[in-house]
């Protein structure tokens, strides 16, 4: 039976696709997982979306790792080809820089820990975000920010202490600087290999049990949006009814 095919840029060991990956084969996909920092980054030709997971470095920072001119290239050639994208934190810092957005350093320092963001009126109308909670959980681990996002993107949810945490470039390229693929176990290691983020997570939610809690929300709240991430893979296939980005997708 043909499946649509998914290519997961993983930039970091600090930052595996975890459940995000057992999702989208859940859904009905292929994918195939390459650690861009140590392996050939593959063309986009037998691929139908593109995954961009996050990590500690710069989106801009090409001279420590030149690697990132690869990832960036697949990132444009996506939304020229339309080409559903889904990236996350660094990802969505990359998709926002090679637009024409602009990532800074936080003014107000990191933003770390389980934090509500605020869905907005646009993402009604959004083929991947229409269902969404209007203040689902996430998890945020990130000192960049995207303080200005690309000409023409669309803001699809806000926090108070940074307004650009999910966007759309055109139809099918979806920023997310929120984790939601990020396992209890992944926190506590981001937490215990940066002590600038250790202080900032809030102290509450370091009680036994806390992170857990969170990330159990967060994929009761997510995963249906991947699984949705999945049926456009599978509509730019030609393997499941209609177009990606139009409303109302049905899962696989």
């Amino acid at each position: 039976m043909a499946k649509a095919r998914i290519l997961i840029l993983q930039p970091a060991q600090s930052d595996p696709p975890g459940p995000l990956a057992d999702w989208l084969i859940a859904a009905g996909v292929d994918i195939q997982l390459v650690l861009a920092d140590r392996e050939p980054i593959p063309a986009l030709d037998d691929f139908h979306a593109l995954v961009v997971l996050g990590g500690p470095m710069g989106a801009e920072d090409l001279g420590a790792h030149p690697w990132l001119v690869e990832v960036r290239a697949r990132l444009t050639e996506s939304i020229r080809r339309r080409i559903p994208v889904l990236s996350i934190c660094l990802g969505a810092q990359l998709l926002a820089s090679v637009s024409g957005g602009m990532v800074e350093p936080g003014e107000d320092g990191p933003e770390v820990g389980a934090r509500l963001v605020a869905k907005r009126d646009a993402a009604e109308q959004d083929a991947l975000l229409e269902d969404l909670p209007l203040t689902p959980l996430v998890m945020q681990a990130h000192r960049d920010v995207i303080t200005e996002l690309p000409p023409g993107a669309q803001r699809l949810a806000a926090s108070p202490k940074y307004e650009n945490q999910a966007f759309r470039v055109g139809d099918l390229a979806y920023g997310f600087q929120f984790h939601i693929e990020a396992t209890a176990e992944v926190v506590r290691g981001w937490l215990a290999n940066s002590p600038d983020l250790a202080e900032a997570f809030p102290a509450v939610q370091i009680a036994p049990g806390k992170i857990e809690d969170a990330v159990e929300e967060i994929t009761e709240t997510w995963r249906p949006i991947v699984e949705r991430f999945a049926t456009m893979a599978g509509q730019q296939a030609g393997l499941v009814p209609g177009s990606p980005g139009r409303r109302r997708l049905p899962l696989l």
